[in-house]
C-alpha cells in the first residue's frame, strides 16, 4: 500500500551528500554503520523514521544468526538502534515519493534532491488477496502475522491462507495457541513447505487442510468474520475468528524514472557489490532478487554496497582495513 503523499514527513533541505540511502532495517543499518566507518557522507531516510525494518514483523526467536542469542525482532531493533545512537548517525523520517534513474534524483512532493549514489534498502510488506473491504479488516480480522493473530483471537476457529513454510508454520503456532485451523491453499499438491512442516501439520488434529480452495468474498460479522470459500465443485461459507494470509511478499519500491531490471516477482537484479542495471543505483536487503531472505544475508549486502561506493569515491582501497570503533 502507497501512503498518501500529502501527509508524509519530508526530508529538509536537499543535502549535497553523495550518497541517499532510504531503509533503516538490517540492511540500511549495515550499510549506515559502513559507510561512517569509510567516510562517506550521506543522507538517511526511512517512511517510518524508526529503525527496524521489517525486523518488527518478526515475533519469533531468531536462531540462526551467528553468534546472536535467540530475540525476536523487536529485540534485535532496539540493539540496532542503540548501535545507530552510539554512532550519533541522523536517520530522517520521510517518505521518497519518485526516484528518477537519470538524473539521480529522489522526489518528496514538490522537493527533490540529486545525489550521485542511491541505495534501496526499503524492504517488503505482506501480499494481500485485493478482496473488498481488505484496507479496513487489516490489523482488526485479518492479519499477516500468526503470532498477532493468536493475540486477538483467543483461541477461535481461524482460516490461514497460503502454502508455503509461514503459512504451514503459523497454522501450528495458531494450534498451539487453542484454535482449530483450517488451512487453504490453492494448489492441487503442496510443494513449497518444508517436509517437516507439512508432516507436523498433518499429524495435528487441530488444523484442517483444503487443498484447491480459496477466498471469493468476505465481510465482518457480529462474532468476527464471515468467509466465502471456492474449492472445485463447491462454494461455502463459514464464520471465524480472523484470517491469516501468508501469501508471500512484495518489494516496498517508490515510484521509478527508468528501468531497473528486476525477476519475475518485482524484486531488483543485483551484482556482487549490489549494483543494479542502473549506474549508481544499488539494491540491498529483502528488496533485491535472492534465492533466501535473511538477515545474514541483508548486513553483508550492507557492507558490500557501502564499500563499492567508497572505492568509487577513492575513500577505500584494496589494502585497506577500517579500524575498529569504540
Amino acid at each position: 500500500m502507497v501512503p498518501n503523499a500529502a501527509s508524509q514527513p519530508r526530508p529538509s533541505a536537499s543535502s549535497d551528500a553523495p550518497v541517499l540511502l532510504v531503509g533503516a532495517g538490517v540492511a540500511g543499518v549495515s550499510c549506515a554503520l559502513w559507510l561512517d566507518t569509510f567516510g562517506v557522507p550521506m543522507r538517511w531516510v526511512d517512511l517510518c523514521g524508526r529503525v527496524g525494518g521489517t525486523l518488527h514483523r518478526i515475533r519469533h526467536d531468531i536462531m540462526n544468526y551467528p553468534g546472536l542469542a535467540a530475540m525476536d525482532g523487536a529485540a534485535l531493533a532496539a540493539r540496532l538502534s542503540n548501535q545507530v545512537e552510539r554512532r550519533a548517525l541522523r536517520l530522517e523520517s520521510a517518505f521518497v515519493e519518485a526516484i528518477d534513474i537519470h538524473r539521480m534524483e529522489a522526489h518528496w512532493g514538490e522537493s527533490s534532491s540529486a545525489h550521485p549514489y542511491v541505495v534501496l534498502a526499503t524492504g517488503t510488506s505482506p501480499k494481500r488477496l485485493g478482496l473488498s473491504g481488505e484496507r479496513e479488516l487489516w490489523g482488526r480480522l485479518v492479519f499477516g502475522s500468526s503470532h498477532q493473530a493468536a493475540e486477538h483471537l483467543r483461541a477461535r476457529p481461524v482460516l490461514v491462507v497460503g502454502e508455503g513454510d509461514g503459512a504451514f508454520e503459523g497454522a501450528l503456532i495458531l494450534a498451539r495457541a487453542g484454535s482449530k485451523v483450517l488451512l487453504a491453499h490453492r494448489s492441487e499438491k503442496v510443494r513449497r513447505a518444508r517436509l517437516a512442516f507439512r508432516e507436523a501439520v498433518a499429524s495435528c488434529a487441530e488444523i484442517s487442510v483444503h487443498a484447491s480452495t480459496q477466498i471469493v468474498a468476505w465481510e465482518e460479522s457480529a462474532r468476527g468474520i464471515e468467509v466465502e470459500l471456492q474449492s472445485v465443485g463447491k462454494r461455502w461459507s463459514i464464520e471465524l475468528g480472523a484470517v491469516v494470509l501468508k501469501l508471500g511478499v512484495r518489494p516496498n519500491l517508490p515510484s521509478l524514472i527508468g528501468q531497473l531490471e528486476r525477476d519475475e516477482r518485482g524484486f531488483i537484479r543485483v551484482d556482487c557489490q549490489c549494483q543494479s542495471s542502473a549506474a549508481g543505483v544499488f539494491a540491498i536487503g529483502d528488496v533485491t532478487a535472492q534465492p533466501l531472505q535473511c538477515i545474514a544475508l541483508a548486513a553483508a549486502q550492507g557492507a558490500a554496497a557501502a564499500s563499492c561506493i567508497a572505492r568509487r569515491l577513492g575513500l577505500l582501497f584494496n589494502d585497506y582495513v577500517p579500524k575498529e570503533r569504540s
